[in-house]
């Protein structure tokens, strides 16, 4: 499952994915490479402020994008102006090579991803921010900025929030 250098040279840019990649095609792009990504300013400035905050975003928001995400595990990235992250496409598929880190997090080891299975690294800079939907098993790093990540919820997922508005007001809540 090497990528090879003419993918990742033509299919992701420095800012986001290759804009030869349609809407239409997102979401089988996700599937084979394990990660769609692009530039967003308005992301970028969620992200300082909830940072200056010290506060997280409801992720009950992410509501919107369940029909286009839901048929498939995904977690979303929302990076801060200046972050500079390496992603490594379709790392997905590979076997289990990590551990558990002291945040909780499963990490792959770098010598792992570049020398035994080769992967080419791809450099992503947001500089104003942006957004970044990887499958769970992605491997990638963050080397500036903040990178705030959520699980989107399993199909059916009621978010708790709303329920809780629903059951408060006895109607149907529209966020």
């Amino acid at each position: 499952m090497d990528s090879s250098a003419s993918d990742a040279d033509l299919l992701f840019e420095e800012d986001q994915v290759s804009s030869s990649v349609s809407a239409v095609d997102a979401p089988n792009f996700l599937k084979e490479y394990g990660v769609f990504y692009q530039a967003n300013a308005e992301i970028g400035k969620i992200v300082t402020q909830l940072g200056d905050e010290g506060v997280s975003w409801d992720p009950s928001g992410l509501r919107r994008f369940l029909p286009i995400l839901q048929s498939d595990p995904v977690a979303l990235y929302m990076c801060s102006a200046g972050s500079e992250l390496e992603i490594f496409g379709r790392s997905q598929y590979l076997p289990s090579a990590g551990v558990k880190g002291a945040n909780g997090m499963y990490e792959v080891p770098y010598v792992f991803l570049t020398v035994v299975k080769k992967l080419k690294e791809t450099e992503v800079r947001m500089k104003e921010g942006g957004v970044m939907i990887v499958h769970p098993r992605f491997s990638l790093g963050s080397t500036s900025g903040r990178a705030i990540g959520y699980g989107l919820p399993e199909k059916n997922y009621k978010f708790k929030r709303t329920t809780q508005l629903q059951e408060q007001h006895g109607k149907a809540f529209q966020g």
